[in-house]
């Protein structure tokens, strides 16, 4: 996940909007991603937003594991 820097209140809307949207995929609230269509081409601060399944997934696995992983680094 990035931080970027978004001017316009309407775009910091819409990446709130999938950033929850992204949340209730990855925590079985949505198990369909039907949640993310809506933003399909769409984008905030100069980025897409991210509406394939699959990358989610694999990011959100991703995190999870550098995650354990500092946590072991103690």
């Amino acid at each position: 996940m990035a931080e970027v820097d978004i001017r316009s209140s309407r775009r910091t809307t819409l990446a709130a909007e999938h950033r929850n949207a992204v949340k209730a995929f990855i925590e079985g609230d949505d198990p369909t991603g039907a949640g993310l269509r809506r933003f399909r081409g769409k984008g905030a601060g100069g980025y897409a937003l991210e509406t394939d399944l699959d990358a989610i997934e694999y990011w959100a696995n991703r995190a999870e594991i550098d995650e354990l992983a500092q946590e072991g680094s103690s």
